[in-house]
């Protein structure tokens, strides 16, 4: 229907039993987003519908179906009647696209020129039936469109699109053309799968009652004092114009002079006591007159407004004496309650009806004629004993309310209640609905099991209409109708609607005709080979070949994966083409196919265009040269997640000492001199050079800790004199570097052995060396410390009997004894403390508490070597620790990863460290920076590699690219293991390197390595890569190790602006999205599809959302990490995890999507003193973000709405937490239960502006800021909000005991309870969740409570 309508004028003519409203309303919304596309900014689009009911019913839909178009809903309520200038209607159309009212608002405003035809780009004409003769939608057309048309053709007229279910109102067939004339458009009926709707059409059963008429001389005493009355007046009103205000008598001298309208009102009051009488009975009409007359009383009393309007407000005086007439001679027949005897056999028939039908059969409509029989009805239901506990009523008489119409008396129902009654009846809190004809036509209502005219339908339209409303299955359609009516035989109407159905579907007989079509054998030699593969596709197999591939695609709520199938047929030739689309996340260019060919049969055009549109997706690289959908079928970048051990063998950290050792043994090496100076707080800083076969840049400075509150910072650099080493030194080098070690590592060492690997000697020239090796070698006896100054160099103090172990001296304890203490045992300055777990770290207090000793003196000896040299040489061990690995990362930076040019090595040396290696810093924090990364990078590779694989396709290929077996295979294959340190340093255990230990090589031994710590190290490098040199350096880190990846991060440059940009999407629609947004687009289309559910397939140009949802997902973690990156990188990797969880999290993206709204500008005119006068008020719309999002499922609409009325309830708690609280809002944001569509826009909007942007994360970052993603990730940072997740707590609160969740269903409530236990114990229980995760959220939270208590 949406391509008919576009191609031409088209009244979309629905079977009322085939749920018409809401196939005939979703082909006016698509049609309606179409127009606001394509048409000029200063158009208007106008709906129109025959009733107010309607009118407000449209709107509603509208509204909510284009929540981001401002429509303009026009009532008589509104003075429209009273706008008699251009300004008015100006303003009142101000910024509005679209207007719904009723035909006569419509032909007013043509009629007065303050709406022109040429101003008006659609036409909708709902029930479209009453344009015909001089109904206000017929003049509209004859008046204004019409003549138009003829004068300055059709350019200048609007596009007409008519809905209907019943397309004529009169009974004549012929009408239909008439109609057609009328409207300039042609009659449409679904043609998709015409069989099978046909075939689930639920015809109701066909029940007529024939009642007699009450008899006229049976009417009640009320009725009889009511029309006494009403005679009386007009009689003496018309004595009143020749005599006075009084009449002559002592009867007439209580009735004063009347107005016409007073009068009229009076009788008319009489009439429709005399009609319910008629239709219900005694009971009803006596019980009629009395609550009408108490009403008004209760209004007189009250000073509401009063029906009668007369002069000197004398209206009272007339209604005490219809009580004093009427009312106090009124019978109890009012008071009582309602039986057989006081009802008429049209109720009685009725009443055995609903009680001989069971429940089930209740659910659906009375129509009657006049809004007064619809109160007295229901009250007659609701009270009589036998319905008052099977029927729960409710009423609708529509809700029109003209501002210059004045309530009559006897008309009690308050048109502001109406939409609840509807409301009500719509939820099934009551199961029937009194209503007049307005009921009818178009209004939104369930589909009903029973139907009864209580009078018989004024004609074919309405007697369409109402059946149309009994589509349930097994429904009853009952007729009412008086013994005396001459029409009082059903046939009759059968027959009517049988001609009518034929008119637009053909009849039965063309159905049958149709269906002897589809049994004609057709064939076709076509085929489609692979010539690679063999692979063969036939006609025979192409529909299954696109339900499989359809199948194939990742499932979606709130979507139909299936494709869907429209048929076009050649009116001349009557051959068949069929249309098939497919799901909205397959590529625009090949969503589409037409069957090559024309057909006679419906199944071979079908297969015909299944053929087409399976070559197509070939052909676009989503099907393999097997003819098998990529997704779960072994196609490069699409197979099956690797499979991965979780132990690898691999080499040995490779021993970097290695390389050094080759340059000692060349005949002669060039040896290179770096000067070690180590800072001490309060100190001199100490200072060695260090002599080494190899040239190392100046290394970052690092820190040693000389104990739990010391640090030293150790800098490693250039000496300031550049003289070269002299070789001939060597000798005399060795000598003092066993000196110096030998002061604390003699046990440790080899004897008669000095080649060592590292050279350390005094910072002084190569000359005085040989002097400085004779003054700090050997020992002197301690009694030399009476006789020389202490503030002279010595070392530490030795006593044979303890085996000659190092201590300090303190101070003299006597003339012959020295108080010492024990050098420390502690050798690894590389922590605080002790590392745990190692035979050292047994006795932490020894390091502050070591052991004094009093020692003789006469035995003692003291060391030359002095203190400070004792000092370095406890720090060489940690010293060379701390070289090896840089040598090590040097070898790594020099080799595999020389073209990322880390500035630094420092990352190297982190991104490979293992936590078991309990070095000063590990890999997770890089790991966890390198995740987000490698995802963004591989994401965006995808995307725009493959620009038409659906967002399933991109997760399947990014989470085999980032996936562990991945990584740990990239690792491996960079042979990254040689590189990665697993094992802890142990200072205590350390000995010295010689040259002659590498002079013959042994076999490399092997170790075994968690391959998920090789993944982990693949991905810290990237991160570190980021960290050193931003995105450009991170992505050729990547590519080395993943070579799928490409070394460059390649963006599209910006778009030019859209020329055509209202071509693509209304200025309506993005102006004021894109200034919330805090960006312009320059594709505009990718705005569309960022709003686009996949469940919307109207437009055959536009992806769902899905693809950027997929971009934006890496963007809004990569948004994250950059903002950590720039203002909290001292956070610990366990931290960053936590806020990351926290920002991404999808119930808290759903509330800020719900949260944030887009503020729209809106004029309106308001009644001023005087009906006659009128002033200018401006006001602002808010629409929220979620409402832009398109769809055609009705039942997201749904969704949505629940969402929104949970977050209406929870907002300002949610609000609360996230700007004041210390605690994430888990448990709220659980509660709220919102849908992912929500999370969804967010993340698709990030992409968006990503790909639009080029790249520029700034712009992301503003769209972040406007929805306040950047304000609270701003406050966690600044306050340190606690994330932990309830559950996470409890675990911890719990200790070693074990926490126990029961989850169960509440199949009564339809909910979720959980009970908790800890320990055994049970703790908290809660109930009426949404979700298993809600409740043990919520469960858990109260768990911590009750135990912190």
């Amino acid at each position: 229907m949406y391509e008919a309508s576009m191609q031409g004028n088209t009244i979309v003519v629905q079977n009322t039993h085939a749920t018409g409203f809401i196939l005939t309303l979703d082909s006016a919304i698509i049609r309606i987003k179409a127009e606001l596309e394509r048409c000029s900014p200063k158009k208007l689009i106008w709906f129109l519908a025959p009733t107010v009911a309607l009118c407000e019913q449209q709107y509603g839909v509208l509204s909510t179906s284009l929540p981001a178009v401002q429509i303009r809903l026009l009532l008589g309520s509104d003075s429209v009647d009273h706008w008699s200038e251009q300004r008015i209607w100006d303003i009142v159309l101000d910024n509005f696209k679209i207007v719904v009212s009723t035909h006569a608002v419509l032909t007013d405003a043509l009629g007065h020129g303050f709406v022109t035809m040429d101003r008006l780009s659609l036409l909708v004409f709902d029930e479209a039936h009453h344009c015909a003769r001089g109904h206000p939608a017929n003049k509209i057309m004859t008046d204004h469109y019409h003549p138009l048309l003829r004068s300055k053709g059709a350019g200048a007229v609007p596009s007409i699109l008519g809905l209907t279910a019943s397309p004529t109102i009169r009974s004549k067939a012929s009408d239909l053309s008439v109609i057609e004339r009328n409207l300039n458009a042609a009659c449409r009926t679904p043609r998709v799968h015409r069989l099978e709707l046909l075939k689930h059409v639920h015809r109701p059963e066909f029940i007529r009652f024939v009642y007699t008429p009450n008899p006229d001389n049976d009417t009640p005493s009320a009725l009889s004092r009511l029309r006494a009355v009403s005679d009386a007046a007009e009689t003496l009103a018309w004595r009143s114009k020749l005599t006075s205000n009084f009449f002559p008598g002592t009867q007439n001298q209580m009735f004063p002079s009347y107005q016409a309208s007073d009068l009229k009102q009076l009788k008319q009051f009489h009439t429709k006591a005399c009609h319910i009488h008629q239709e219900l009975g005694g009971w009803a009409s006596e019980y009629y007159i009395y609550e009408s007359i108490r009403r008004f009383s209760d209004a007189v009393t009250s000073e509401r407004h009063v029906p009668f309007r007369t002069r000197d407000n004398k209206s009272e005086l007339l209604f005490e004496k219809l009580q004093e007439v009427i009312l106090d001679g009124c019978s109890d027949d009012a008071a009582r309650i309602p039986d057989r005897m006081g009802t008429s056999e049209k109720v009685q028939q009725l009443i055995q009806f609903l009680t001989t039908h069971d429940e089930a059969k209740r659910y659906g409509i009375i129509f009657v004629e006049q809004r007064a029989t619809v109160a007295v009805l229901d009250k007659l239901l609701s009270t009589h004993p036998m319905t008052k506990d099977i029927v729960k009523c409710s009423t609708f008489v529509g809700t029109s309310t003209n501002s210059r119409r004045r309530t009559s008396i006897g008309d009690w129902l308050d048109s502001a209640q109406q939409q609840d009654a509807l409301e009500s009846f719509r939820r099934q809190d009551r199961n029937l609905i009194i209503a007049t004809s307005v009921l009818e036509e178009g209004i939104d209502i369930s589909a009903c099991n029973v139907v009864i005219c209580f009078n018989k339908p004024a004609n074919l339209k309405s007697f369409i209409q109402r059946r149309g409303r009994a589509r349930k299955e097994e429904s009853i359609f009952v007729l009412m109708l008086s013994s005396e009516d001459e029409f009082s035989g059903h046939n009759i109407w059968e027959a009517l609607e049988k001609t009518m159905m034929e008119a637009y579907q053909q009849d039965a007989a063309e159905r049958q005709r149709a269906q002897r079509l589809e049994d004609i054998e057709e064939h076709s030699e076509s085929r489609f080979e692979i010539e690679c593969t063999g692979a063969l596709l036939t006609f025979d197999e192409a529909v299954a070949h696109i339900y499989h591939f359809c199948a194939t695609l990742p499932p979606q709520p709130y979507v139909d994966m299936r494709p869907t199938l429209y048929f076009r047929e050649d009116v001349s030739t009557k051959l068949i083409t069929a249309i098939l689309t497919l799901p909205n996340c397959v590529d625009p260019s090949v969503r589409r196919a037409s069957s090559q060919h024309q057909w006679r049969t419906e199944r071979m055009a079908v297969k015909d265009a299944a053929f087409q549109a399976y070559i197509a997706l070939h052909r676009k690289g989503l099907v393999n040269d097997n003819l098998l959908p990529l997704l779960g079928y072994d196609e490069e970048m699409l197979v099956t997640f690797e499979t991965r051990d979780a132990f690898k063998e691999v080499s040995q950290t490779y021993d970097s000492w290695l390389d050094i050792a080759k340059e000692w043994m060349k005949p002669e090496p060039l040896l290179y001199r770096k000067v070690i100076s180590i800072k001490r707080p309060g100190q001199q800083a100490l200072s060695m050079d260090m002599i080494v076969p190899r040239r190392f840049t100046s290394f970052s400075p690092y820190t040693l800790y000389w104990d739990e509150k010391t640090k030293y910072t150790v800098c490693i650099h250039e000496p300031v004199s550049r003289n070269r080493v002299d070789p001939a030194c060597l000798p005399i080098m060795r000598q003092i570097t066993a000196t110096i070690l030998r002061s604390v590592h003699s046990s440790r060492m080899t004897p008669d052995k000095d080649d060592f690997l590292v050279l350390f000697l005094p910072s002084i020239d190569q000359s005085d060396l040989a002097s400085w090796l004779e003054a700090n070698t050997g020992e002197f006896p301690a009694s030399d410390l009476c006789s020389r100054s202490l503030e002279a160099p010595y070392g530490l103090i030795r006593e044979p009997s303890l085996h000659g172990a190092p201590h300090t001296f303190r101070e003299f304890e006597a003339k012959d004894a020295i108080k010492v203490v024990a050098l420390p045992k502690r050798r690894d300055f590389l922590h605080h403390g002790y590392p745990v777990g190692h035979d050292e770290d047994k006795n932490e207090a020894a390091i502050t508490d070591r052991k004094t000793r009093i020692l003789p003196v006469e035995s003692s000896t003291v060391d030359k070597l002095s203190l400070d040299f004792v000092e370095c040489s406890l720090l060489i061990p940690s010293v060379l620790h701390q070289l090896w690995r840089r040598c090590l990362a040097l070898d790594l930076s020099s080799s595999f990863l020389e073209d990322v040019k880390f500035s630094t090595i420092e990352y190297i040396i982190t991104a490979t460290n293992a936590p078991s290696a309990n070095e000063t810093t590990n890999y997770q924090r890089l790991e966890f920076f390198g995740d987000s990364i490698l995802k963004f990078l591989v994401s965006i590779h995808l995307y725009k590699k493959h620009t038409s694989w659906p967002e399933g396709y991109l997760s399947r290929a990014k989470d085999r690219v980032v996936g562990n077996s991945r990584l740990a295979r990239a690792g491996a294959e960079a042979e990254l293991d040689r590189y990665i340190v697993t094992k802890p340093f142990t200072a205590r255990k350390w000995t010295p390197e010689y040259v002659s230990h590498y002079s013959q090589l042994a076999v490399p031994e092997k170790r075994t390595l968690s391959t998920k710590v090789l993944a982990d190290v693949v991905e810290a490098l990237i991160g570190g890569a980021f960290l050193d040199g931003g995105l450009e350096k991170a992505a050729v880190c990547a590519s080395l190790l993943l070579p799928e990846i490409p070394p460059t991060l390649k963006f599209n440059p910006p778009n030019n602006p859209d020329s055509s940009r209202s071509s693509h999407v209304p200025d309506v629609y993005l102006s004021g999205l894109e200034s919330f947004l805090g960006y312009k687009f320059r594709n505009s289309r990718l705005l569309r599809e960022a709003l686009t559910h996949p469940s919307c397939q109207n437009d055959a140009d536009t992806l769902s959302y899905q693809r950027l949802e997929f971009v934006g997902d890496a963007a809004l973690d990569m948004l994250v990490i950059s903002y950590l990156t720039d203002n909290a990188s001292h956070l610990p990797h366990g931290r960053m995890h936590l806020i990351k969880a926290a920002m991404v999290n999808a119930g808290f993206l759903a509330y800020l999507c719900l949260n944030a709204s887009v503020e729209q500008d809106m004029i309106d005119v308001h009644s001023g003193k005087n009906a006659l006068t009128f002033e200018e008020r401006r006001t602002l719309r808010s629409v929220n973000l979620c409402r832009f999002m398109q769809h055609q499922n009705p039942h997201i609409e749904t969704a949505l709405s629940s969402c929104d009325s949970r977050f209406e309830r929870m907002r300002s708690d949610i609000r609360s937490c996230l700007e004041h609280e210390p605690r994430y809002p888990w448990v709220l944001l659980t509660s709220l239960a919102p849908e992912k569509f929500l999370s969804d826009i967010i993340e698709s909007i990030f992409g968006a502006i990503l790909m639009d942007s080029a790249g520029e994360l700034q712009a992301c970052n503003r769209f972040a800021e406007r929805i306040g993603l950047l304000k609270y990730l701003s406050r966690v940072l600044d306050e340190e909000v606690d994330l932990r997740h309830p559950k996470t707590i409890l675990s911890e609160v719990a200790g070693d005991r074990i926490v126990e969740y029961n989850v169960g269903v509440q199949e009564e409530l339809e909910g979720y309870s959980c009970t908790i236990k800890v320990g055994a114990v049970e703790v908290a229980t809660v109930f009426n969740g949404s979700s298993s995760e809600e409740v043990m959220t919520r469960a858990a939270n109260t768990a911590i409570k009750l135990i912190a208590k």
